[in-house]
């Protein structure tokens, strides 16, 4: 476990917020229109 967090942590960190920023920016656009 230790060695696969160590393994790629900013890849699941920079996905997790590409899919965070995504999702708010659909919600700001369904909002908007």
């Amino acid at each position: 476990m230790l060695i696969e967090l160590g393994q790629m942590p900013r890849n699941a960190v920079v996905l997790g917020l590409i899919d965070a920023l995504l999702e708010y920016r659909t919600l700001l656009l369904s909002l908007t229109t």
